[in-house]
């Protein structure tokens, strides 16, 4: 059953991974390149970071790495609630037009 269990989680990691570099390419505006870059960083990250927080988890205890780890969670939650007003910023900061990025309402 671990195996079958194993084998849907890595079918849904792998079909996010390429669906991000679709919308990254067709939604966002990047060019192929771009997204590629991107989604290698994304699947760079979550594999080497789990070992560096396993680390500190152990050093830190499971109470408090598990609040840290909802509180990075929240706050990314709440970045992506405000991605309208962080990107507007971008678009005055950065030149970036945003205006056809779409945002999925709840």
């Amino acid at each position: 059953m671990a195996n079958v269990t194993e084998l849907f989680e890595r079918m849904a990691y792998y079909a996010c991974l390429i669906y991000l570099v679709v919308y990254l390419s067709r939604e966002v505006g990047f060019d192929d390149s771009q997204a590629g870059t991107i989604a290698a960083l994304f699947a760079f990250f979550s594999w080497l970071l789990p070992a560096f927080m396993g680390a500190l988890a152990d050093k830190w205890g499971f109470r408090i790495a598990l609040a840290m780890a909802y509180t990075f969670l929240t706050i990314g939650y709440f970045l992506l609630g405000g991605f309208d007003f962080i990107a507007d910023e971008l678009d005055d900061f950065t030149g970036f037009n945003t205006d056809h990025v779409v945002v999925m309402d709840a």
